[in-house]
Order: structure tokens, then C-alpha cells, then sequence
């Protein structure tokens, strides 16, 4: 089950080549992991550019209603979301955040953490990190 949460600093069209960078947490009661991930570490060409994040949650078991949102650089928290798993679902689901940087020359590093929330558990992943090299 993919759940689209596009949090965009500036809603932007660009291309982006984006890296392998993957995250995870460790057991807990209700979340068995959080891994998160961008297609790669990097990026150096014209910006603006548009950064992906995804991570997958895998919970212990369903029915299952998890609460969660992202923490960007800085401390910025973006709104919550919740995804509510049935009863004999597959206890896996998988959510995506994208970030638009760079208006001008310069390097950014970009970091984002899932945090996620049962009504019984709590758990982040480790920080997904970005850089972003902008040319003229």
C-alpha cells in the first residue's frame, strides 16, 4: 500500500536524481521498523531541484492505525497523517515526502525522519540525509 504525502517547501516541476540513503529503527511493540530512503546521497546540477523521501513502516501485526509525520532540517514538523490497517492486511505501508530546494547557487544539506505513533508504541527512523549542489 503506497499512501502519496507530498510536503513541499515550494510546490516546483524539476528533475531530480536522487540517491541511496537508507535509514532504520530498531524493534519495538507495535512498529517492527521504519526504513527510510532517498534513490541517492546527491545531487549536483541547476536548482531548484525536488528531494524524495519514502519510508517504509512494517508493524507487528494488523488491524493497526498508525499516526504519523515527518521531521525536517531545522526541527520543521510537517502536519500529521494517519494510515489505518485492517485485519489481515499485509503489516507494511509505505509513505512519501518531497522538499523543494536550492532557489540559487550553493550546497544544502536537506535531512528527513519519519516519526510514527500506535495507540500503544511510539518510534522514528534514523535521519535520511540529502546534498544538494546548485550551479549556475
Amino acid at each position: 500500500m503506497t499512501i502519496g504525502c507530498s510536503l513541499a517547501v515550494r510546490l516546483l516541476q524539476a528533475v531530480c536524481l536522487m540517491c541511496g540513503s537508507t535509514s532504520l529503527v530498531a524493534n519495538s511493540k507495535d512498529i517492527r521498523s521504519i526504513i527510510i530512503a532517498t534513490d541517492s546521497p546527491q545531487y549536483s546540477g541547476r536548482c531548484p531541484v525536488v528531494v524524495r523521501f519514502k519510508a517504509k513502516v512494517r508493524l507487528t501485526r494488523t488491524p493497526m492505525t498508525v499516526h504519523y509525520f515527518w521531521e525536517h532540517a531545522g526541527g520543521e514538523m510537517s502536519p500529521s497523517d494517519t494510515v489505518s490497517l485492517p485485519r489481515g492486511m499485509d503489516p507494511e505501508f509505505e509513505v512519501r515526502d518531497s522538499l523543494a530546494v536550492g532557489a540559487s547557487e550553493g550546497q544544502f544539506t536537506i535531512t528527513d525522519r519519519l516519526h510514527g505513533s500506535t495507540a500503544n508504541d511510539s518510534a522514528m527512523s534514523e535521519t535520511a540525509q540529502f546534498t544538494v549542489h546548485c550551479t549556475p
